[in-house]
């Protein structure tokens, strides 16, 4: 049976996702990013980017510029070199593909497969 409960008894879900995320967040320390080694590599090529501008820009200039550079995705399938309309992930390498056409080279492997034996 579900009880139905009146409307001020019911929990504030943004209270409880918010104290929920400060939860999780002050878990995490310096030295877990540390050893993060997606998180290094950025470091690193943070460091390098700041070498190449030696300078001339401000630090807020650069963070634009990555800010630019990570908002324009590549929304073209590599197999049909055409803009995805319904892309799909790889659960193994990760590469995205137009979901029709990694579709079309799956049956035509499978049938193919056929044909040999």
């Amino acid at each position: 049976q579900i009880k139905q409960e009146k409307p001020e008894n019911t929990p504030d879900l943004n209270n409880l996702v918010q104290e929920k995320f400060t939860a999780l967040e002050s878990m995490n320390t310096d030295s877990d990013f540390q050893k993060n080694e997606k998180y290094m590599y950025f470091k690193d090529q943070l460091k390098e980017m700041k070498k190449q501008y030696n300078g001339n820009e401000t630090i807020e200039q650069i963070d634009e510029d990555i800010a630019v550079t990570q908002s324009q995705m590549n929304f073209i399938c590599p197999i049909t070199q055409v803009e995805m309309k319904k892309p799909v992930r790889n659960k193994v390498c990760g590469h995205v593909y137009e979901e029709d056409a990694i579709l079309k080279i799956i049956q035509t492997r499978k049938q193919q497969k056929k044909k040999v034996r």
